[in-house]
């Protein structure tokens, strides 16, 4: 048995915007990004599932980048961020987020529950995560929201339009406590 050599998480920046495109947004280069994804399955089929190195973007749509496009991480030996997957000339779609003090992270988590080790409870919580979460949208007109503060409408819109989880889900990931190689990371 080898010893798993530990991969430097994500640069990101502290003082970042944390911009969020969604997945399905066409400014990506949806065909490389799946492209090197099958590659990298392909390269450690039968292997751990935690062995594959992830994705850039993956990574990015984690949440592990803090929604920094231009965090850098280590990919097949080159320096590489999410941006470079981006076509910025096709007008993504631009979530600003804002990140939640634990007051309103805690509270956000509190109404989950979980049950039999599977969280329940998660839509309307995730749905308000989303809801306080949206600093400003750039490429994208709601019908009310103003800078920092998105109305009913706004919300209903997001709904609509079936993207108001994930990006709620991306506010969570953005508000979370820093994990151990963060915190490495920023004593270094």
């Amino acid at each position: 048995m080898g010893l798993k050599k530990r991969r430097r998480p994500p640069q990101h920046r502290a003082d970042a915007e944390a911009v969020l495109i969604l997945k399905q947004d066409d400014a990506w280069d949806h065909e490389r990004i799946e492209a090197e994804i099958a590659e990298l399955q392909s390269e450690f089929e039968g292997s751990a599932e935690d062995d594959r190195p992830p994705h850039p973007v993956e990574e990015y749509w984690a949440g592990k980048t803090r929604f920094d496009l231009d965090a850098s991480t280590q990919f097949r030996g080159k320096v590489v961020t999410a941006r470079e997957y981006l076509d910025e000339s096709k007008g993504p779609v631009e979530f600003i987020l804002r990140k939640l003090d634990g007051t309103k992270y805690r509270g956000i988590l509190s109404r989950m529950r979980v049950q039999n080790g599977v969280v329940m409870e998660t839509v309307s919580a995730t749905h308000e995560a989303c809801r306080i979460g949206i600093k400003s949208v750039r490429g994208m007109k709601l019908p009310t929201a103003k800078t920092g503060r998105l109305g009913r409408e706004d919300t209903d819109a997001l709904v609509d339009l079936d993207i108001d989880l994930e990006i709620g889900s991306a506010v969570l990931a953005l508000a979370r406590p820093l994990d151990e190689d963060e915190k490495k990371a920023s004593a270094s």
